[in-house]
């Protein structure tokens, strides 16, 4: 089976969720939590048509050590694959990650450990004949 061509749109970054404000969720993560954010219709993502986006995915003041997986809504994190890894408490990291969505223009992000997110949008991807 081959996959459908997809073309990428990139843009100027937009900030789509910064639990630190309440932008998406309010107040640190709970251990072990996973949390759904919608990109359709954020931060220059089209409300519908997307299939994946171009994330920033920042973890700021984290309580302990642990990592966190970001993954398309509606599907399990990935068993032993992490997005970010959190080396000890207070940390400030981030890593760019590239991740599909589910219909909904939705993505989650499972958390091993209380934490803040920052999430960026830089872009998303579309089918090719969309972006013609």
């Amino acid at each position: 089976m081959t996959a459908a061509p997809v073309a990428e749109v990139a843009h100027t970054s937009a900030r789509i969720v910064d639990t630190r404000t309440g932008l998406g969720g309010s107040g640190p993560t709970t251990a072990g939590a996973t949390m759904t954010f919608t990109a359709a219709g954020q931060g220059g993502v089209p409300p519908s048509g997307a299939t994946g986006v171009v994330l920033n995915v920042t973890v700021t003041n984290p309580t302990e050590p642990g990592f966190v997986q970001v993954f398309p809504a509606g599907t399990s994190a990935p068993g032993a694959s992490s997005t970010v890894n959190v080396d000890h408490p207070g940390q400030t990291i981030s890593d760019l990650v590239i991740v599909g969505l589910d219909a909904a223009g939705r993505f989650s992000i499972h958390t091993q450990s209380p934490t803040h997110l920052v999430v960026d949008v830089f872009g998303y991807f579309v089918p090719a004949a969309a972006s013609d």
